[in-house]
């Protein structure tokens, strides 16, 4: 049995996704994992999608955290003062941003 999920957050009410196409979303999702193809390691780009690539981040920025480093529990404790991404990696967060929650730009 797979499955997986779609939702939609809005500020204003009238902006919210339509429930019959959150559905259709979620069930094209849980669907795409069926009979999945394994590949093999490689070194090169790679292309997320939105919802890992905010979880990746996210993990980042726990293991940059002064509590996780203080108390020696980041993955990058020994990497201090270390460049972590090229220099044409931005991550922008803009609360300013009027209309708008949750916005991500990369």
């Amino acid at each position: 049995m797979e499955r997986d999920y779609e939702y939609s957050s809005k500020r204003f009410f009238c902006d919210l996704t339509k429930p019959k196409d959150i559905g259709k979303i979620a069930a094209e999702r849980a669907s795409a994992r069926l009979s999945p193809k394994k590949i093999n390691s490689f070194t090169g780009p790679a292309v997320f999608e939105p919802r890992v690539s905010s979880s990746f981040l996210s993990h980042l920025i726990s293991s940059i955290s002064g509590h996780n480093l203080a108390r020696k529990v980041s993955f990058i404790k020994g990497d201090i003062g270390e460049i972590l991404f090229q220099e044409n990696i931005n991550v922008i967060d803009d609360p300013l941003i009027k209309e708008r929650i949750r916005i991500k730009k990369f």
